[in-house]
C-alpha cells in the first residue's frame, strides 16, 4: 500500500509553521518577568543597589500629592540646606559695553550662561547671601553698567541630588552592630521608597530676582560673615577686605522675586510657582519640622 500524497499540502504547511514557532515563548528566569530582561543589561549583582520592579515606579501612589504652601516650606528647607547652586544670566546685548574687550565674545550676546557658585541662607528671608568677585562672569553680567540703568536678571537653580546621594552614601556605610543577627540589624533599616531610585523624583527650585548689595548694618545683625563662613571656611581667603584676596569681592543678596518648584514626579509631589509672598514669610522652625528626602 503506498502512502498518500500530501505534496498539494505543502503550500499551507510552509505558510502555517512559522506562525507556530513564533508561538513558543522563552521559558522566564526564577521569580523574573521576561519583559524585564534586556540583552545588553548587567548581572543584578553588577547594580549599585538592587533596582525596583519598574511597575513599582509608576504605580500610583496612595499619598496626597502636597499643597502649594507645604511645598513652599520644603523649598525653604531645601534653600536652607544648601551650600552651592547654578546662577543664570544672560551676556549683554552689546559686547562693545564691557569693561574689557575680553569679556566676551560677540557671538555669546543675548545667550543665557550657568555657572555654579557658593551660596548660603543667612538673613533668613528666603533671599540667598551671595560672595561675589567682580571678575566673575556671572557678577558681570548682573550688574548694571550704571546705577541708573535698569537692573539685570538673575536665578539660581539648587536640587537635593548630590545631598540625597550623599546621605545614602553615609547611611549604606553605617556598621552594625559587632554581635546583632542579621536578623536584627535588617529591621532597623529603613523601608526604601522605590520612587527614591531616580535623582528625577527628588525636589529641585529655580529662583529669580536681582541681586543687590547688602548693607553693613544688615552684615553685622544678621551675622553674614560668620554664617557664610560656617558653610564655606575656605572663603576666608577672598572675603571683602581681606588683603591677601586676589579678587576684589561684595556682599549681595539675590532678592527674590519668583519661584518654581518641582518636588518630583508629578503624581507625588506639588510642580509649579510658589508665592513669593509666601515664600519669604515661612519661619525657621516651619522648614525646621520637616524632612526631605532621605532625611531621618
Amino acid at each position: 500500500m503506498h502512502p498518500p500524497n500530501l505534496s498539494h499540502l505543502l503550500p499551507y504547511i510552509a505558510t502555517f509553521l512559522p506562525l507556530t514557532t513564533c508561538l513558543v515563548l522563552p521559558q522566564s528566569l526564577p521569580d523574573q518577568s521576561p519583559f524585564l530582561i534586556h540583552p545588553q543589561a548587567p548581572p543584578p549583582s553588577s547594580t549599585p543597589f538592587p533596582l525596583p520592579e519598574i511597575s513599582s515606579l509608576f504605580a500610583p501612589t496612595a499619598n496626597r500629592i502636597p499643597t502649594r504652601y507645604e511645598s513652599t516650606v520644603l523649598a525653604r528647607r531645601l534653600l536652607a540646606l544648601s551650600q552651592t547652586g547654578v546662577l543664570s544670566t544672560v551676556f549683554p546685548s552689546d559686547p562693545s559695553s564691557s569693561s574689557s574687550s575680553s569679556y566676551f565674545p560677540p557671538s555669546v550676546s543675548s545667550l543665557p550662561i550657568g555657572l555654579p557658585d557658593y551660596i548660603a541662607d543667612c538673613e533668613e528671608f528666603g533671599d540667598p547671601t551671595i560672595l561675589a568677585l567682580d571678575i566673575a562672569t556671572t557678577f558681570r553680567n548682573a550688574a548694571p553698567e550704571t546705577p541708573d540703568t535698569e537692573i539685570r536678571n538673575i536665578s539660581l537653580s539648587i536640587d537635593w541630588w548630590a545631598s540625597y546621594r550623599e546621605l545614602r552614601r553615609r547611611r549604606h556605610h553605617q556598621t552594625p552592630p559587632l554581635f546583632s543577627s542579621p536578623s536584627s540589624s535588617e529591621e532597623n533599616l529603613p523601608t526604601p521608597d522605590p520612587s527614591l531610585y531616580s535623582p528625577a523624583s527628588l525636589p529641585r527650585l529655580s529662583l529669580l530676582g536681582y541681586l543687590e548689595p547688602i548693607s553693613h548694618h544688615s552684615l553685622v545683625s544678621h551675622r553674614v560673615p560668620t554664617c557664610f563662613l560656617e558653610h564655606h571656611p575656605d572663603a576666608a581667603w577672598w572675603l571683602p577686605g581681606n588683603p591677601a584676596s586676589v579678587h576684589k569681592g561684595r556682599w549681595l543678596r539675590l532678592r527674590v522675586q519668583q519661584a518654581f518648584w518641582v518636588g518630583g514626579f508629578g503624581d507625588r509631589a506639588y510642580i509649579g510657582w510658589l508665592d513669593a509672598n509666601e515664600f519669604k514669610g515661612v519661619k525657621r522652625e516651619e522648614w525646621e519640622a520637616v524632612k526631605l528626602p532621605g532625611e531621618k
